[in-house]
């Protein structure tokens, strides 16, 4: 079941369902990186079903230049009983608890660098616009040992969000939860690349 706990937390974030007259339902996740794209595509698989990737490319304007956008697409059909069971999934073991989070963490997520003269700062959140989701991934984490603020006031917090800024905390986020990839921020640079072992080296410690 953790399979489809994981493609719920997608879902929660990034993922969408989309419903045409006439047709199945279809599960969508359009995103840059490959990395999550492939583990997402492989999480529907283990339910069952069909899904594909396919790539697009397109030139768009941003902030008065001319930038490319790239996504990474996993679309597939399913039946109607299959979006109600990812829906309905209760999230009881741990184990699920933990897929659950993934997923949406992969979506939402990202872990922030940020380097002064004499120390360095790290620290995770996951940001959503829905409360009852956000709410909802708190209480999971807390239920795995990893209690996290939630944010929704003052100036600085444009988008509700979860975080940690405890370095204890964010080792045993990451001893624990499952990261293909994730969204280091460094100022405004965003990169899609560092992975779980290159986190931990960084901040000594050892993979459970």
């Amino acid at each position: 079941m953790h399979h489809m706990a994981y493609v719920k937390g997608v879902l929660d974030g990034d993922g969408c369902i989309e419903r045409e007259p006439k047709h199945r339902p279809r599960i969508v996740l359009g995103v840059k990186s490959r990395i999550f794209a492939t583990k997402f595509k492989y999480a529907l698989k283990c339910l069952g079903l069909s899904p594909y990737i396919n790539e697009t490319s397109r030139i768009k304007i941003f902030d008065g230049y001319l930038c490319d956008d790239y996504r990474i697409y996993v679309r597939t059909r399913c039946e109607e009983k299959t979006i109600s069971l990812i829906q309905k999934i209760p999230l009881k073991s741990r184990e699920e608890k933990i897929s659950y989070i993934t997923g949406f963490y992969d979506s939402e997520g990202n872990f922030h660098i940020k380097k002064y003269p004499k120390r360095t700062c790290y620290s995770i959140s996951i940001y959503n616009s829905d409360l009852e989701k956000l709410q909802r991934a708190k209480n999971l984490l807390e239920e795995i040992g990893i209690p996290m603020k939630l944010r929704n006031y003052g100036y600085s917090c444009a988008v509700p969000h979860i975080r940690t800024e405890k370095k204890v905390l964010i080792k045993k986020f990451l001893q624990i939860i499952d990261l293909p990839h994730t969204r280091s921020l460094t100022g405004r640079q965003r990169e899609w690349r560092i992975h779980t072992e290159e986190y931990l080296q960084l901040l000594k410690v050892k993979k459970i």
